[in-house]
């Protein structure tokens, strides 16, 4: 199940820079992109609870 994560997170990246590079017909737009979701992500992760601590 893990490789197909890697399999969607590879196409949807490659999607999501190229429709943004589409959209804004900027290349560096469409990295940008992938660095804010980068930091969607990482906000995300911080949010979580830690399993290990018992409350």
């Amino acid at each position: 199940m893990h490789a197909d994560w890697n399999k969607t997170a590879s196409i949807l990246g490659t999607f999501l820079v190229a429709t943004t590079t589409s959209l804004t017909g900027n290349a560096s737009f469409g990295v940008l992109s992938i660095a804010i979701l980068l930091v969607v992500a990482l906000v995300f992760l911080t949010l979580q609870k830690d399993p290990t601590k018992t409350a």
